[in-house]
């Protein structure tokens, strides 16, 4: 029979307690071993003196952590084999000895205390770094941004030890500790839904390495083919029926033909499992031409997509005709096709031609898991709520102007934080962080005085009425700042300070708003350029409350 504290232990931990604490002590030869349990709300302390079998029971839970990120006490049974896979562990994470600099960012930090090390190498494809830092000595520890990369760099090798990010910081008095990964975070958040098909190996990992933003560097043979070649890519509509294949712009839309790429896709697992695979279904087909099978897919699917785009304006059209050179060609119209929606899958078929290697991909890329609070998630949001609890009790309709601009602003950063498309994040953010300095104030370039003399003078040169309602209105621009400026100013004002990668970043952002308002064509949109500006917007809305 076990001890009657081992039993308690048991019986709180079938009722759904979790362990979030065990601590040991020992003063006056007494032993004493305190286990802190929680379960929502609730709390229950254990305290135990001198129970060896209530001590020896506690040593079997080890400290993990959940595949959501959440800390986990799990009962281990073999004490002696989970000591020697530390131990095994201990070894491979020696750090240098004095001569080494860590970097966050661009932010290199004052007196880092490295002493967990793990280098990627053979059989450890991804590192692992964990580091102290005092805070009250890095005194641009505000300004970090966590979101940026860890580099660890040896300077007695001349190398770069340690590439990765930051996974989770825990603090202290005046202490912060890094827990880092090594790899891009897209790495661990980014889940991949791929089908290969007749692959060989090194496809797949080119694949699989391409998706993630990185590139390949394959040192022996067989190497992945980066050639030019053609591609037939295949996707399915849902919502579209026709009753005869039709071509728009190189896209063929078709029933299943039980061609060979159809009767690859029947025998595919997706096309077995996956509905929107059913025979049913039109779909749309191209040939392309690309290096490798993603960029194959992307091509075709930006084709095709926009095909899809023209279709959905042709049958949307409410006006009678349209004019070309001297003809007048009138425009059929219909109610039901002109509130019909018809959607283009983000199940994607590629084939390479000539070949029978092929893929079936789902665009939809999963980012994240669900969010999964162990403990009271009240304590998790309780610092930083206090700063919104007064407006967040509010109705909008309750709100004061500056309360209305940041729920607004929280609104549209909620949107691009939650987007899957790099473009749509773009314009929400800019949107959320207009509303952010929207009340920005600056002294004004021209008073009032300075306007009418401005006015007076331009009243001698004799223009006409409309002239002069232009000019007038450029003068009152004049005291309007530009967007960039207002930025800069509740830069200052809140003492958020910026690295030069970083105001670039922002500039960027700025150029492809600007190309898309004005209809020019933009080009790739980077995960980290976008991760960058939403950690510079939400420090902007934080600090404005």
């Amino acid at each position: 029979m076990p001890s009657e504290n081992v039993q308690k232990l048991k019986n709180l931990i079938r009722e759904g307690y979790k362990i979030h604490s065990i601590s040991l002590s020992v003063k006056n030869q007494v032993a004493k071993v305190e286990i802190l349990l929680v379960h929502g709300r609730g709390k229950k302390i254990i305290a135990v003196e001198n129970d060896d079998e209530f001590m020896n029971f506690s040593f079997h839970f080890k400290r993990s952590e959940d595949s959501y990120g959440n800390p986990v006490f799990l009962y281990v049974e073999d004490l002696d084999a989970y000591n020697k896979e530390v131990e095994k562990r201990s070894r491979m994470g020696e750090p240098p000895n004095k001569n080494y600099e860590i970097r966050i960012g661009g932010r290199k930090l004052i007196e880092p205390f490295l002493f967990h090390l793990i280098k990627a190498g053979p059989g450890q494809p991804l590192g692992e770094a964990i580091f102290d830092i005092k805070i009250s000595k890095n005194n641009h520890f505000k300004d970090l941004d966590f979101r940026d990369p860890t580099i660890v760099k040896d300077f007695d090798l001349s190398e770069v030890v340690f590439a990765g990010h930051v996974y989770e910081v825990l603090y202290g008095a005046d202490t912060a500790r890094f827990i880092c990964r090594g790899g891009a975070a897209s790495l661990h958040i980014q889940k991949l839904k791929v089908e290969f098909i007749n692959f060989n190996g090194v496809e797949a990992l080119n694949f699989i390495t391409e998706s993630a933003g990185r590139k390949s560097n394959f040192h022996s043979d067989p190497k992945s083919n980066f050639k030019k070649r053609r591609f037939t890519i295949i996707s399915p509509l849902l919502n579209l029926k026709i009753s005869n294949t039709f071509t728009l712009g190189n896209v063929t839309f078709y029933h299943l033909e039980h061609n060979d790429d159809d009767k690859i896709i029947e025998s595919s697992d997706s096309g077995k499992l996956n509905a929107k695979w059913d025979k049913n279904n039109v779909r749309a087909k191209t040939v392309v031409e690309a290096t490798s099978f993603l960029k194959a897919i992307q091509i075709g699917y930006s084709k095709i997509s926009q095909i899809v785009d023209w279709i959905r304006l042709r049958v949307d059209i409410s006006f009678p005709y349209y004019q070309r050179n001297t003809h007048t060609n009138p425009l059929s119209f219909n109610f039901q096709k002109q509130y019909s929606r018809f959607e283009l899958t983000t199940q994607i078929y590629c084939r390479e031609n000539n070949t029978k290697n092929a893929c079936i991909y789902d665009l939809n890329v999963k980012i994240g898991h669900p969010l999964v609070f162990q403990y009271d998630p009240e304590e998790y949001f309780a610092g930083i709520y206090k700063k919104f609890k007064h407006m967040l009790s509010k109705s909008q309709q309750g709100m004061s102007k500056e309360e209305l601009r940041i729920v607004s602003s929280l609104h549209w950063l909620s949107l691009a934080i939650n987007s899957n498309k790099s473009l749509d994040k773009l314009l929400h953010l800019w949107t959320a962080l207009e509303f952010i300095v929207s009340e920005s104030k600056l002294e004004k370039n021209f008073n009032k005085s300075d306007s009418e003399e401005i006015m007076r003078k331009i009243n001698e040169l004799n223009l006409n009425n409309e002239q002069l309602k232009i000019i007038e209105a450029k003068i009152k621009d004049l005291n309007n700042p530009p967007l960039m400026v207002k930025i800069q100013n509740e830069l200052d004002k809140n003492e958020i300070k910026l690295e030069s990668d970083e105001l670039e970043v922002l500039k960027k952002m700025r150029k492809l708003r600007n190309d898309v308002i004005h209809g020019k064509a933009i080009g790739e949109i980077g995960d980290a350029d976008i991760g960058k500006f939403i950690s510079i917007v939400e420090r902007l809305l934080v600090s404005i409350v």
